[in-house]
């Protein structure tokens, strides 16, 4: 039996989560733990909250309790497998994944989460064979259909689509089911280049995808202006003897689906770069500043640093990043949104590389579009709403050049495509690396990727999606009118 006060706490925590307060709930939860610390379901269900809030190391140490509590537990020995995953450790996935499998042959999340990870670690044929065998354990798992589509090249139209269409058009599949089913649908139809009824379905999973966000553009408009109103150049100037001097990290950023996965890939195919992917590090260090002080948010909780609080987060940073590798000369970290971070980036780590990818507005935005996101990118649903906010991303960029003239390396996107030699060692040559072949056949480099983008750089670079958008140009003329308006 439960201490009866920890009991009430744990219920308190679940009502709470059921109403979308993840952090009160984390804070009943934690409750639960503290009067009852053998009360496994709790850190279970904390651990779930961590996932949800993004803190996928937080959430490993709540699922470890949970298992040492119930080491034969299919479903905890799932969820631990599924936080490695999700924080790109997916060796140790697969470990934990195979055993909850042992335990229950039968479960079919936890097969479609070993999709994932085989998925990251490019055994993409292996994924799809686990995320056949999810659906065919749980024929109503909408994700292990999206899933599915994400990972496999559909050359015609088949029965596994004709088992998406029927779950998607019975009337008792709920709108969220259906909205990961109208994501893997547009993707099917697209590879089988029925591509108005792929529109048609994207355009109807990201409506069903918006209407259950919480997301309100003038909150961004606001960020936007306190970042460039903070980091001015007298800012700047006034710390510009401020940060760690270290040269380890490598910050590859611009909006998603622009190339930083490629271009990533390139680098970590060097012998002197790690790889380290999209780290939530630099986020979270920012979150932590500012979680006591919930009124005091970046960037105006960097207003009143001095120069050893720049030089400590630069070196804290480093810290963590090395995790990854203790000997590689450059580690990278190809957090998209970063591009937020650069005016503070240059202030905590002055000697960091910088480079910023840049791709066709439409065909970007377009990819951001049709791609499903597992946490975050809430702007992406809607069409106007996307085009506002990568409007805002191009103005912050223009700040930053202004600022930073010759220190932010940019990357398009299409000449890489059509120069790769050529760009890449232009690249290199920024990033002070000697020439490596092996920069060249980057798709044949194993190693974890843990993006959207983890299929198409296990091959050689194509073109085939340079100016996609154009096929679906009169469905994407309200998206069109708003980036372009002011620049016809």
């Amino acid at each position: 039996m439960y201490n009866k006060k920890a009991v009430i706490f744990y219920n308190q925590g679940r009502e709470l989560q059921q109403m979308d307060k993840l952090t009160d709930a984390e804070r009943a939860y934690q409750k639960a733990i503290k009067k009852q610390p053998n009360f496994f379901e709790a850190h279970n269900n904390l651990g779930n909250i961590l996932v949800d809030l993004g803190r996928f190391g937080e959430a490993i140490k709540a699922y470890r309790k949970a298992v040492n509590l119930k080491p034969n537990h299919p479903m905890l020995l799932n969820n631990l497998g599924n936080s490695f995953q999700l924080q790109g450790e997916n060796k140790k996935a697969i470990k934990w994944l195979k055993r909850s499998i042992e335990e229950a042959p039968d479960y079919g999340d936890a097969y479609n989460n070993l999709g994932h990870a085989l998925s990251d670690l490019g055994d993409i044929d292996l994924a799809v064979n686990a995320f056949r065998k999810s659906i065919q354990l749980s024929p109503e798992n909408e994700i292990a259909y999206r899933d599915l589509a994400k990972n496999h090249k559909f050359s015609e139209y088949d029965e596994e689509i004709r088992s998406m269409e029927n779950f998607y058009s019975n009337n008792e599949t709920s709108s969220k089911q259906k909205m990961h089913l109208a994501f893997g649908l547009g993707k099917a139809y697209e590879d089988i280049e029925e591509y108005r009824k792929s529109i048609q379905i994207i355009i109807e999973a990201n409506r069903l995808k918006r209407n259950s966000l919480k997301f309100d553009l003038e909150v961004e408009i606001e960020n936007f202006r306190k970042i460039k109103n903070l980091f001015t150049t007298d800012f700047i100037t006034k710390h510009d003897t401020s940060g760690y001097q270290d040269q380890t990290p490598i910050f590859i950023l611009g909006m998603p689906r622009s190339g930083t996965s490629l271009v990533e890939q390139i680098l970590a195919s060097h012998s002197q770069v790690f790889g380290a992917g999209e780290l939530n590090d630099l986020p979270n260090m920012i979150q932590n500043i500012y979680s006591n002080k919930p009124n005091i948010r970046f960037p105006l909780c960097v207003s009143s640093w001095n120069a050893k609080k720049f030089e400590n987060t630069g070196k804290e940073y480093v810290t963590r990043i090395r995790k990854h590798s203790v000997s590689a000369k450059y580690i990278t970290d190809k957090l998209p949104h970063n591009f937020l971070h650069i005016g503070l980036i240059r202030l905590i780590l002055p000697n960091a590389k910088i480079i910023h990818c840049v791709r066709n507005p439409m065909d970007t935005c377009f990819s951001i579009f049709k791609n499903f996101f597992s946490y975050g990118h809430y702007y992406s649903y809607e069409l106007n709403e996307l085009g506002h906010y990568y409007n805002l991303y191009l103005d912050l960029m223009a700040h930053w050049r202004d600022i930073y003239t010759s220190s932010i390396y940019h990357l398009s996107y299409e000449t890489l495509v059509v120069d790769q030699k050529n760009e890449t060692k232009k690249l290199l040559s920024y990033c002070d690396l000697p020439w490596d072949e092996n920069c060249l056949s980057f798709h044949t480099t194993r190693r974890n990727v843990k993006t959207a983008s983890n299929s198409q750089v296990r091959q050689p670079i194509y073109r085939g999606s340079i100016k996609l958008w154009k096929r679906y140009e009169d469905q994407l003329k309200p998206l069109r009118d708003i980036i372009y308006k002011n620049k016809n």
